[in-house]
């Protein structure tokens, strides 16, 4: 379980939260802020967890139901917690008994921001405290104060962000999979993919030329009934000459 069930219990004010998700861009699957770009990696939330990245398929759904007794195993958790909540508890314990639970996390995480954003009133579904622990690494530890989070985000310039940690460089980085120009992910309400392209910047090294379009491609859907018959999918169409104004300055932007 490595360092997630720290993190689980993890106390954090909701509103860094709310606020972050205001910057989130469905369209390149990334926060977007005025001078700058941030986006969680592979690589960051193997370093969080506690857990590599393992060269082996991730949850995919289709894994033998585990008993109660493994998934109280797994989760570190009472059996009598597990069967009076089995249902529930049975969707996490798959994940984690996979062994390489960092891609599923990961795209949890982007699954359920871009389902928010597409349904306003939405709820963030994904690990909180994860996607939390992930946000503060970048920040100057004096932003954490409570109030006025939107304000201290706006006035952050990208020589204030913390860019790059050398713990969690593995001398390798993740930035597409197969036929894939970028990486997809999958978790248990669908699939969705990032763009590692755009965190350049995180992983020590200069943004300065626009990716190119293939790198860029974006796919988002969501399974049928959490099975995996597709319900509905949305391809999205990869930047061309549309983008935002300010985003084509932040591919010239050095660290």
């Amino acid at each position: 379980m490595g360092k997630l069930l720290n993190i689980l219990n993890l106390k954090f004010d909701e509103g860094v939260l709310k606020t972050l998700i205001q910057f989130y861009d469905n369209r390149h699957q990334c926060f977007i802020f005025p001078d700058y770009m941030l986006l969680p990696t592979l690589e960051e939330y193997a370093h969080l967890v506690g857990l590599p990245v393992l060269d082996r398929v991730p949850f995919s759904g289709l894994e033998e139901v585990p008993k109660p007794l493994a998934i109280a195993k797994a989760l570190c958790l009472k059996l009598t917690d597990i069967t009076s909540n089995l249902t529930k508890e049975k969707r996490k314990s798959q994940i984690f008994l996979t062994k390489n639970p960092v891609h599923t996390l990961l795209g949890d995480t982007y699954h359920s921001i871009h389902h928010r954003n597409e349904k306003p009133d939405g709820l963030i579904l994904c690990c909180a405290p994860l996607l939390y622990k992930w946000y503060t690494l970048h920040l100057p530890r004096s932003y954490l104060d409570k109030g006025q989070y939107y304000e201290k985000i706006m006035s952050l310039a990208p020589t204030d962000v913390v860019w790059y940690n050398p713990t969690y460089d593995t001398g390798t980085i993740i930035d597409s999979f197969g036929e894939f120009n970028n990486v997809p992910l999958l978790d248990i309400r669908g699939g969705i993919n990032y763009n590692p392209i755009l965190a350049r910047r995180q992983f020590g090294y200069p943004l300065k030329n626009r990716p190119l379009s293939i790198h860029l491609e974006n796919v988002y859907y969501h399974n049928q009934s959490e099975s995996l018959g597709y319900h509905s999918q949305e391809k999205q169409q990869p930047i061309g000459g549309k983008v935002k104004p300010h985003l084509r300055n932040l591919y010239s932007v050095d660290c």
